[in-house]
């Protein structure tokens, strides 16, 4: 494990402070960095719920909507030796940082790089030559910016706090929390968490449940989704769907929470439907709960589980596909179990958070050492 290091200072820039996986990695990352004796700060130019879990954790945390004004030269003047910015939509902060001629490294989750070049045209290839490294957090991602052949790149998995997770499995009774969100015992749980939007797959998710039910009348399945809205004409077709199907009682749309790791106690089967996606987080906790899961075969998901070891992985907006494979766990509880032990001894032994710090630790001090 690398040296500690005190007296270094790293200037931390997230585009929001919402419970969206990205922005989790990072706290992680800031609060772990924190512990092993660097000093960190946080900007972000929104509120969010994760503002309060940063200041809990010690962390100096600023709301700084105007990245242009005389307040961030103040900022640089507090002899950062570091900028770190998270996700491609920080950007104009990787410009910003240039100006001060600061050393960069810029980690990039998203897969969808052609998407985000045409909505936001201030994303040039030249942007990228900037940061003094780049960081993917998959293989299958860093393949689709390989077109910028002198990017000083390389990949660090995501990593959880499992120690965190074990607490909380020890501190938590899977039929105390069943009993207090009213989910019957003998009903198998599906969770699917994640923003409500059309890359997360939830509509699929409702029409894999209406065709479960005409295919296992007799079994109790709950569908639960889990996850802020993201796009309200989506939600509202996914509502419309539920209305028409009489699927009320089946199927949960649950609003954003801060006590997800309850929904990951209480079920049984997780799914992660979503057509684009890098290296969720939610997959890596799933698998932390020892739960099979199912998921789609899409950029870095394949680097996390493996098909038919730690789960199935299916094509994106296969709902035939994703019924099948539920209906299996279903039927198949043992084998389910079997992956989920499986998923959590590769997380354990692959996704730790030790694990990502160290990686990020080596990326950090090799930036300021040599750049």
């Amino acid at each position: 494990m690398p040296t500690r290091h005190s007296g270094i200072k790293i200037l931390f820039y997230t585009h929001n402070l919402e419970l969206a996986g990205a922005c989790w990695s990072l706290y992680y990352i800031v609060c772990g960095l924190k512990e092993r004796g660097y000093g960190v700060s946080v900007i972000s130019p929104r509120k969010g719920p994760l503002k309060g879990f940063y200041s809990a954790a010690g962390v100096d945390i600023r709301i700084v909507r105007d990245i242009e004004k005389a307040y961030i030269r103040s900022l640089f003047n507090d002899n950062y030796d570091l900028v770190f910015v998270n996700t491609i939509l920080g950007h104009p902060f990787v410009q910003r940082a240039h100006k001060e001629n600061i050393k960069i490294i810029w980690c990039i989750r998203e897969s969808e790089y052609d998407q985000y070049c045409e909505k936001i045209d201030s994303i040039g290839l030249e942007n990228f030559t900037i940061p003094d490294r780049i960081i993917f957090v998959s293989r299958a991602t860093e393949e689709i910016y390989s077109e910028l052949a002198a990017l000083r790149s390389t990949v660090i998995h995501n990593g959880l706090d499992l120690e965190e997770i074990d607490k909380f499995i020890r501190d938590h009774s899977k039929d105390q929390l069943r009993n207090h969100y009213r989910i019957p015992d003998d009903a198998t749980v599906v969770l699917l968490p994640g923003t409500v939007c059309r890359r997360k797959g939830q509509m699929e998710f409702v029409h894999a449940a209406s065709m479960v039910r005409t295919n296992c009348p007799s079994s109790s399945i709950l569908f639960i989704s889990v996850g802020m809205m993201g796009e309200r004409p989506y939600y509202n077709r996914i509502q419309k769907i539920i209305s028409e199907e009489v699927l009320d009682s089946m199927v949960l749309l649950l609003p954003e929470t801060e006590r997800i790791f309850d929904y990951y106690l209480m079920s049984d089967i997780f799914v992660c439907n979503s057509y684009i996606e890098s290296f969720p987080r939610v997959v890596l906790e799933a698998m932390a709960f020892s739960l099979p899961i199912i998921a789609t075969d899409v950029y870095g998901i394949p680097e996390q589980i493996r098909g038919g070891a730690e789960g199935f992985l299916i094509m994106a907006g296969d709902v035939p596909g994703l019924t099948e494979k539920i209906e299996y766990l279903v039927r198949n509880k043992d084998r389910g179990q079997e992956m989920g032990r499986a998923a959590r001894k590769r997380c354990e032994k692959e996704f730790s958070l030790d694990k990502m710090l160290d990686a990020y630790e080596k990326e950090i001090l090799s930036v300021i050492n040599h750049g």
